[in-house]
């Protein structure tokens, strides 16, 4: 966690979001640690089959968008051990063969 700047996160925020009409939520203040990372997982750019799409020998012949993948890690200050970390790809039906 090198790096990471310690933020003020309040939990009732979080779960304000979640449950907005539950009045028995307390919120409790503490110091974390939050990271975020990004990188690309793009599968290859030309000649991929397209799964018969348009026409089933048609191949792909260059890149419409990159894709990426997301990463946030939030830990507890006074332990970094006591981590969370939730990685996303949004790739839904992206070749990666």
């Amino acid at each position: 966690m090198a790096g990471s700047a310690p933020y003020n996160l309040t939990v009732f925020l979080a779960l304000s979001t979640v449950f907005p009409s539950n009045d028995a939520i307390k919120g409790v203040a503490g110091q974390y640690l939050l990271g975020l990372g990004i990188g690309d997982v793009t599968g290859p750019v030309v000649e991929a089959n397209m799964m018969g799409y348009a026409s089933l020998p048609q191949t792909d012949t260059g890149l419409h968008m990159r894709q990426r993948s997301r990463a946030f890690i939030i830990a507890e200050e006074a332990n970094p051990s006591n981590c969370v970390l939730f990685i996303n790809i949004y790739n839904l039906l992206q070749s990666l063969f």
